[in-house]
């Protein structure tokens, strides 16, 4: 494949020296429409133990009117969404994207018992039966935009899938929890014309109580996005050493089969594994490991046939694959180069030279390792990510969300 990568292009540019993990990161794209694009990104600590959701801050969001050369601030509602990770462009040009429950903090005693599960980081995650909480504490959405419309239309969506446990933070010491809706990562259009859509949790057994792992599943609606019912559990290892499957995205690769790739720890490095599907999500191969390390994959199938991976930590990095099936990945693009010091990686073919001390460069200091993609054309797309030290007019190293436009042909 021959790749041509353009040059990074300054999103927004913190004036601050230093800002906690979590704050001007994890950046998302979307374009709206032919003649505009949109970025958000977390302004709020990445914290699992968040205490409250009042303390959940608005994100940052930029737009840009000329084809992503220059960006403007405006405001969060301005966008209207907060991940573009959720977004599909339907066929008839149309975009849909399901919207889940904000954190809320509940009362604990309207709550169920918890079950308590390890998140990695130090921490535990409450885990509820969601037959058992209170009914209305959260509602889902199908929020829809036309093409040629300028307005988004929200409907109620109801999604028909009892066994994904509700996942919660319960703050020593508090009456509350706060309570967060299920983990859904994108909508995905079938070839049938039914939608697909994709996440992860903990999901409940026969017996009602959460199982050991995190695990990735997806949901499906024939009725254009209103009601969702579970399709098919996409990864699953209860016995694995590893924290779990978690952070996923699929794609509808050109035979009409699916391919998903997935992160599988939390606070330390972890392989990514893939698993393919041929009966629209309804079983699943065995995942098998693709890549030695990455969080949050990316998938993007473009017109050409060619399938784009991104992802990250440590660094931030694409790969091509042209076979049609996502077994073969070349063409590596470093982004943002890290150390890889501590991991058990050698940081050779990840953009380090041979011989280049790993030392040399900090480790997980220059990106979250979070990235997006958006179709630009036939074989282009834009991908955003962050870098924590590009440096500002003054030469001072600054966190900056940053684009580039990216030409793959096979």
């Amino acid at each position: 494949m021959r790749v041509e990568c353009g040059d990074p292009v300054v999103v927004a540019q913190s004036r601050q020296e230093r800002h906690p993990w979590g704050e001007w990161q994890f950046p998302a794209i979307l374009r709206p429409s032919a003649e505009e694009w949109e970025v958000v990104f977390s302004r709020t600590v990445d914290d699992a133990s968040l205490g409250s959701a009042s303390l959940i801050n608005p994100q940052g969001a930029f737009r840009s009117a000329d084809d992503g050369r220059t960006w403007r601030e405006v405001t969060p509602e301005a966008v209207d969404w907060n991940s573009s990770r959720t977004f599909c462009r339907l066929r008839n040009g149309d975009l849909i994207r399901l919207e889940v429950p904000r954190p809320q903090d509940l009362p604990r005693s309207t709550l169920p018992e918890p079950h308590l599960r390890d998140h990695g980081y130090h921490g535990f995650y409450a885990i509820r039966d969601p037959l058992r909480m209170p009914s209305g504490w959260g509602q889902y959405y199908l929020v829809r935009r036309g093409a040629g419309d300028r307005g988004w239309q929200r409907v109620p969506a109801v999604i028909d899938d009892p066994d994904e446990g509700i996942v919660c933070y319960d703050p020593p010491n508090a009456q509350h929890s706060v309570v967060y809706g299920r983990t859904l990562e994108q909508v995905l259009e079938m070839p049938d014309g039914s939608l697909l859509a994709t996440g992860y949790g903990w999901r409940l057994g026969a017996d009602r109580v959460p199982r050991p792992k995190m695990e990735c599943y997806c949901l499906r609606s024939t009725d254009g996005g209103r009601t969702w019912r579970f399709q098919g559990i996409i990864a699953r290892d209860d016995n694995n050493p590893l924290a779990g499957f978690s952070e996923m995205q699929a794609t509808v690769l050109p035979d009409g089969s699916l391919l998903a790739v997935m992160r599988t720890e939390c606070a330390k490095t972890g392989p990514m594994y893939k698993a393919r599907s041929t009966d629209g999500g309804r079983t699943w191969s065995p995942p098998e490991e693709l890549w030695p390390f990455g969080v949050l994959p990316q998938l993007l199938t473009l017109e050409n046939g060619v399938t784009v991976l991104s992802f990250g930590r440590p660094g931030a990095h694409l790969l091509f694959s042209s076979d049609g099936k996502g077994e073969r990945w070349e063409n590596p693009v470093h982004l943002v180069v890290e150390s890889f010091e501590g991991t058990g990686i050698s940081g050779e073919g990840y953009g380090y030279q041979k011989g280049e001390d790993p030392r040399g460069r900090p480790k997980q200091t220059r990106t979250s390792g979070y990235t997006s993609l958006a179709v630009l054309g036939p074989d282009s797309f834009m991908i955003v990510y962050d870098q924590f030290d590009c440096p500002n007019a003054e030469g001072l190293p600054r966190k900056t969300i940053l684009v580039r436009r990216v030409t793959v042909r096979p």
